[in-house]
């Protein structure tokens, strides 16, 4: 029984630091750029599965993936909403914001303020990072930077997202509306 209880904690104790290596992915990593964490915590090469493709990877190639995200979207910052660990997994609901400022997707800067949503999935092995996944919303991303209408009307959007529902574009004049039906011009 009293290896059982160990075996628990043992368990318990590597899910957490493995939970903390992602935090620091994004917190130390993407949002900071310092790589340092890295050194040591990785099986060297990585496969990393992204949109039916599955290619290996190193550590090594973060800093550069950072840099070509930051070069388009300057104050690029992911934000970790949830960290769920079990056993040698560890599941990442991410929120990535910035404002696009330079070239992306064979796109011009369109000065959009993004916000997408992100899932990632970690695996390790003996508390090395072996395997990651990556569920990542291309598509509303590319809609935020490159929709004629928001960037025709960018001055009605707020945070960088549509004010729907209380502004409308009516015969070249803004019009409000509000829940009771009123409109003013």
């Amino acid at each position: 029984m009293g290896s059982r209880d160990g075996d628990n904690w043992f368990m318990a104790s590597a899910q957490n630091d493995n939970a903390e290596f992602v935090r620091r992915v994004f917190d130390d990593g993407w949002n900071r750029s310092t790589f340092d964490f890295l050194e040591g915590a990785t099986a060297g090469e990585i496969l990393f599965h992204f949109n039916g493709t599955t290619q290996q990877v190193t550590p090594d190639s973060l800093p550069g993936l950072v840099e070509v995200w930051r070069s388009a979207f300057p104050d690029l910052m992911m934000t970790v909403r949830h960290v769920i660990a079990q056993g040698d997994l560890v599941a990442a609901a991410l929120t990535l914001k910035g404002t696009h400022l330079g070239p992306w997707a064979g796109r011009d800067a369109s000065e959009a303020k993004v916000s997408v949503e992100e899932m990632m999935v970690f695996r390790f092995e003996h508390g090395l990072l072996v395997e990651m996944w990556e569920v990542f919303d291309n598509e509303g991303l590319l809609l935020q930077i490159s929709s004629p209408v928001r960037h025709a009307y960018r001055h009605l959007w707020a945070d960088g997202r549509p004010l729907i529902g209380r502004v409308g574009i009516g015969l070249g004049a803004v019009v409000r509306f509000s829940p009771f039906g009123d409109r003013a011009a």
